[in-house]
C-alpha cells in the first residue's frame, strides 16, 4: 500500500495549493481555471501528479501545455473524478472486479485503475493516498495521464 498523506481538513483546492510536491500541477490547476471547480462545494478525486512527473516531461512539452491551455485543461481533466474514492473504496470496487475498474473523468474520459500490484492509474503508480479534504481525495501519482490522441506528449 503506498503512503498516506495526512492534511489539516480544508478543501481540495486549498489542499494542493499548500503541497509544495504538487507545486506544478498547482499552477497548471489555477492557469485552467480549474481551481474554481476544485473550490466548489461538490466531492472529487484527484489523481495529482507531483512535480517529478511533470519534469519527466520534456521542455519542449512542457513549453507547449504552459502556451496551449486547451490542450493542457484536457490533460487536467483526466486527473480529476467526480466523488470520493479513498483506497479503501478503489479496493472494495476492484475486489469485485477482478482487481481493475474504469472510473470516468470530469471530462467523461474513461480512467484504468489496477490494484493487483499497489495502485496503477492509467500508466502512472499511486505513491500517496488518501490525502482528506473537506470535499474530496487527493491520490499522488508518479506521471501526467496524457490523452491517447496526444502521446506523443508523453
Amino acid at each position: 500500500m503506498p503512503d498516506r498523506l495526512y492534511y489539516a481538513m480544508t478543501n481540495i483546492l486549498n489542499t494542493i495549493l499548500n503541497t509544495r510536491e504538487l507545486s506544478i500541477f498547482s499552477t497548471a490547476i489555477k492557469i485552467t481555471s480549474l481551481d474554481q471547480i476544485l473550490d466548489s462545494r461538490c466531492d472529487y478525486t484527484v489523481f495529482a501528479p507531483n512535480n517529478i512527473a511533470f519534469a519527466q516531461l520534456s521542455k519542449v512539452n512542457l513549453d507547449i501545455l504552459t502556451k496551449d491551455t486547451v490542450l493542457l485543461t484536457e490533460i487536467l481533466n483526466m486527473h480529476i473524478v467526480f466523488g470520493e474514492f479513498g483506497y479503501q473504496d478503489l479496493l472494495k470496487m476492484c475486489a469485485k472486479d477482478e482487481q481493475d475498474i474504469m472510473l470516468t473523468s470530469i471530462d467523461s474520459s474513461q480512467i484504468y485503475i489496477n490494484l493487483s500490484d499497489g495502485i496503477r492509474v492509467g500508466n502512472s503508480t499511486v505513491l500517496s493516498t488518501d490525502a482528506s479534504s473537506s470535499n474530496g481525495i487527493i491520490h499522488l501519482i508518479d506521471q501526467v495521464m496524457i490523452p491517447k490522441q496526444q502521446h506523443s506528449l508523453a
